[in-house]
């Protein structure tokens, strides 16, 4: 009698063919009781085998090192469980240097009296990047999954409720996209961030502490005017499966010092009917 066992391609014998009259005349029951134990060792080695296998991929996988599935570089989701980039990456393009996080061609960046950065702590409302979808120095459709996990104690959490409108500032995925895809690069003059716009959709009860939200941003297209550049986008906001809000014919844009001296802001005292508004 022969037994082949393949687990995961590997071939373990049983037992080997034995020509019946070498057989010894052993009672049908002691050979019965013989093959089991034969099946039970057998199982076992094939068990320990995977386990091996398993073990020398572990390995291989920690040998080369965190950097090589972790990297935004051609990335559209996680490598082996891991974000793209996690709270670490992110409070390094906050405070630190985008080179660190996005690359060596953002050196120069680096190097500017001011870049698009993500806000610093107690303001910094992101843990990890799950998605990144766009090419640095090409301004088209892209896409950016972030995650951020609403801390037991947080400082903004009244009796565990998130307010609607930190819900809102969560995430700020629209910005680190642009970032990404190399909006200081190149550019012809320092550019200051503002968020123009867009329709919001709320939905569902307001987030609870100990929730992690999940922003799903899209910028759909970019417009440059002059030395400004403005993109279109959507986002949405989702705690587990619920559904928090919606932004959909969203702005934002990137603006000279000029563009915004000129732009005038909001007036405290309401236009008169001979007076144009800011």
């Amino acid at each position: 009698m022969r037994t082949d066992m393949q687990p995961h391609g590997e071939t373990i014998v049983l037992d080997e063919d034995v020509a019946p009259a070498h057989r010894p005349a052993i009672p049908a029951a002691g050979r019965l009781g013989s093959a089991v134990a034969r099946a039970h060792l057998a199982a076992l080695s094939a068990h320990h085998a995977v386990q091996e296998r398993v073990l020398r991929e572990l390995e291989a996988a920690a040998a080369s090192g965190p950097a090589a599935a972790s990297g935004p570089a051609g990335a559209s989701g996680p490598a082996a469980g891991r974000p793209i980039l996690d709270e670490a990456d992110l409070l390094e393009f906050a405070i630190g240097k985008a080179a660190n996080v996005f690359g060596p061609r953002f050196a120069p960046v680096d190097e500017l009296p001011g870049r698009t950065r993500l806000p610093a702590p107690p303001f910094l409302f992101a843990s990890r990047v799950t998605r990144l979808e766009g090419t640095t120095g090409e301004f088209g459709p892209a896409a950016i999954t972030v995650e951020y996990d609403i801390p037991h104690d947080a400082w903004f959490a009244v009796d565990g409720d998130v307010s609607i409108g930190l819900a809102t500032e969560a995430g700020q995925s629209c910005m680190l996209l642009a970032a990404y895809l190399g909006v200081d690069l190149d550019r012809p003059a320092e550019r200051f961030f503002r968020l123009l716009g867009g329709d919001a959709v709320f939905h569902g009860p307001r987030p609870r502490t100990g929730q992690t939200l999940r922003y799903d941003t899209e910028i759909e297209s970019f417009t440059a005017l002059g030395d400004n550049l403005v993109f279109a986008f959507r986002t949405t906001c989702h705690a587990g499966d619920q559904p928090v809000f919606a932004l959909h014919g969203a702005r934002a844009g990137f603006f000279t010092r000029e563009a915004l001296d000129a732009a005038g802001g909001s007036s405290a005292h309401p236009p008169t009917a001979d007076a144009p508004r800011p």
